[in-house]
């Protein structure tokens, strides 16, 4: 597990962050056509969406951490909770097959989308 970039914000838009709870269930059908429900013994991670806005400094700060430290995704990350105000740290990683997503809104303040799991 790795830090987040020092000198980046840690301000997560509330607009634009959301997650999705994982489904534990698993449903099958007997043959008489009844439905019966079970618990899944694993089940994929939480998703979770997250939106930033960087100052170009920033931005340019997190796309060398992303590439060179963070190695595009590939290792995780320590971040302060998502779904809570304690700023208990806990460790998340980036969804497999997803990107920062970047628009550039203003000259010096660039909005970063990402899709997380927590580990």
């Amino acid at each position: 597990m790795i830090a987040w970039p020092e000198g980046v914000n840690q301000k997560v838009r509330r607009n634009g962050t959301n997650w999705d709870l994982p489904n534990g269930v698993i449903e099958d059908k007997t043959r008489s056509g009844k439905k019966k429900r079970r618990l899944a013994t694993s089940f994929e991670k939480s998703a979770i969406s997250v939106s930033f806005i960087f100052t170009l400094k920033e931005y340019r700060i997190f796309k060398l951490w992303w590439q060179d430290v963070c190695r595009f995704g590939f290792y995780s990350f320590a971040f302060p909770c998502v779904d809570d105000n304690t700023g208990e740290l806990k460790e998340y990683r980036f969804i497999a097959g997803t990107r920062p997503k970047e628009v550039n809104e203003s000259g010096d303040k660039i909005t970063v989308q990402m899709e997380w799991e927590e580990v």
